[in-house]
């Protein structure tokens, strides 16, 4: 595998566990009342579902990268 290649998964599955720890800590922080969470609230959708859906968007990113990275290797 190309170094280049290998510099770009790792910069997007960073970005994914980045998203994932953000999105888990505004949820924590939010439910814990340190802020209100009904500030990410769009349309029908509750603020906790809108900083959950960051959580496990970031998750997915994070989890296919790696698939597509250790398919690669092998």
């Amino acid at each position: 595998m190309k170094p280049n290649k290998k510099l770009i998964y790792t910069c997007v599955m960073s970005v994914g566990y980045l998203l994932t720890a953000v999105g888990c800590s505004l949820l924590f922080f939010g439910l814990l009342g340190f802020f209100d969470i009904e500030k990410f609230s769009y349309g029908l959708s509750s603020g906790a579902r809108i900083v959950a859906s960051i959580a496990i968007s970031g998750c997915l990113i994070g989890a296919t990268c790696a698939f597509i990275f250790e398919s690669e290797n092998h």
